[in-house]
């Protein structure tokens, strides 16, 4: 009789299990809530994160693809999530058109870009009072779309990206010189293909920088084709590259010219040459305080710090084998990324990683990869511990359904699991103390939630739960 009753009572559980799945449907596709972490703070107290649906992205004009004045409408919510208590809560009232988010040096602001009333407008949300501010810069220039935003270190300024008087009436006229004519003519004699003059306009900014106290703004850089600005960890330099198109090409060479300076902050007119202008395409890996860069020419790894005139080659010529037939050949390296106090850095070659020691120039193999790596798992470096001792990886298996992370000891040479199962990892985010990892999680057939544990992946504690529904 008993067993009769528990058989009875699975059936009606199983019953209504049943009755309550519905079909996924496009109308709930729609609905499916993402959540992107846009900056933490250096404890890891407080994340910055835009949330939006698929729904949020409805209203795009296709007839207007390429067109350099306009702006999708592509909307979502801010929200503040404390990692501490799981609190979130909005920052703005509604969904909004952003571009850009970042915390002050202090935590204490959080400076972000909002389209408003056709202009992109910088915003500042006051922490303590729980108060957002548009700035009203004292400006005639416009911030374009997909500005940079850098905090200087002092946390009085913000570095921000301009357009000059003028460029929005030059960009509808290249579109709708191309579209609507009233002739449109494509002229091989021209050295850019219409199209490519067209998508090489939005480029031109002009590169400022805005007092959030009185709300000036200095202009730094004239306009140009900026990428990579990066300000020094003490606030005296702006170095950054700059980008010559010279005319369309089929092969992706010889295209454009590259080129990287560097600015003090206290005399913008006084740009000097980093690396000269070419057709080499530049590959620059900066240290941790932005003011030296690492490269690598001819598999050989040099480091130049602003202000010397020359660079200084570390690493040493030295040997591998070089395949199964034991020949032995150059190590040839590539950079990976410097260690968080700027002393290190770690490099790669076909058969491990090596450590290259910024200031001695000594170089010491760490890590050397299986024999077979085809059949090994995949490892991939995500992080280094603020020590210096640890490299994080995430890995995956090859022939089966397992991912995870783990931490390499670069002094006892072991490798330690942190975790690893048949769920989906991604974005790990290792906060600037490096005392907690905030990543996502996702069996694989539901979206992923943001979850936040100690650096070996204790204390684990789930921070959202985005789509309950499902």
């Amino acid at each position: 009789m008993k067993r009769f009753i528990v058989v009875i009572i699975a059936a009606a559980m199983l019953l209504n299990l049943s009755a309550q799945k519905t079909p996924f449907t496009p109308a709930d596709a729609m609905s499916v809530v993402s959540f992107s972490v846009q900056d933490i703070t250096d404890d890891g107290t407080l994340i910055a994160a835009t949330t939006f649906t698929r729904r949020d992205r409805v209203g795009v004009d296709h007839q207007r693809y390429g067109d350099p004045g306009y702006v999708s409408p592509s909307f979502s919510r801010l929200v503040l999530l404390n990692t501490s208590t799981g609190e979130q809560k909005p920052i703005l009232p509604d969904r909004a058109i952003l571009s850009r988010v970042k915390w002050s040096p202090d935590g204490k602001f959080l400076a972000f870009i909002r389209y408003d009333e056709g202009r992109f407008r910088l915003n500042v949300y006051d922490l303590g009072r729980n108060r957002v501010r548009t700035l009203n810069l004292k400006t005639d220039k416009d911030i374009a779309s997909g500005s940079i935003i850098e905090w200087t270190p002092d946390g009085t300024g913000v570095l921000l990206s301009f357009r000059e008087k003028g460029w929005k009436e030059k960009g509808d006229s290249l579109y709708k010189e191309a579209t609507a004519g009233p002739i449109t003519v494509y002229d091989s004699k021209s050295p850019f293909l219409k199209w490519d003059a067209i998508r090489n306009h939005p480029s031109l900014t002009i590169t400022g920088l805005v007092d959030v106290n009185n709300l000036t703004v200095k202009y730094l850089l004239p306009e140009n084709r900026y990428s990579g600005l990066r300000l020094s960890a003490d606030g005296k330099y702006l170095s950054y590259s700059i980008t010559y198109p010279k005319k369309t090409v089929y092969d992706n060479r010889g295209g454009a010219d590259y080129e990287m300076k560097y600015i003090a902050l206290s005399n913008p007119d006084s740009a000097k040459v980093l690396i000269k202008k070419s057709e080499t395409r530049i590959n620059a890996n900066w240290n941790p305080d932005n003011n030296t860069y690492a490269w690598v020419d001819s598999a050989k790894v040099y480091i130049r710090a602003i202000g010397e005139d020359k660079p200084r080659r570390i690493g040493r010529d030295t040997t591998e084998l070089a395949g199964k037939d034991t020949t032995r050949a150059k190590v040839r390296l590539s950079i990976n990324r410097w260690s968080p106090d700027g002393k290190k850095i770690l490099a790669s070659s076909a058969k491990g990683y090596w450590l290259l020691d910024t200031e001695t120039g000594a170089m010491e193999d760490v890590y050397r990869f299986p024999e077979d790596r085809d059949k090994a798992p995949a490892l991939s470096i995500t992080d280094w511990s603020r020590d210096g001792r640890f490299l994080y990886m995430t890995v995956s298996a090859r022939d089966k359904w397992e991912r995870g992370l783990v931490k390499y000891d670069l002094v006892e040479r072991k490798m330690t699991e942190l975790v690893k199962d048949s769920n989906l990892y991604s974005g790990w985010a290792l906060t600037k103390r490096g005392d907690k990892f905030i990543y996502q999680v996702s069996d694989g057939d539901i979206p992923a939630d943001y979850y936040i544990a100690d650096a070996d992946l204790g204390s684990v504690k789930r921070l959202t739960d985005l789509n309950p529904w499902f």
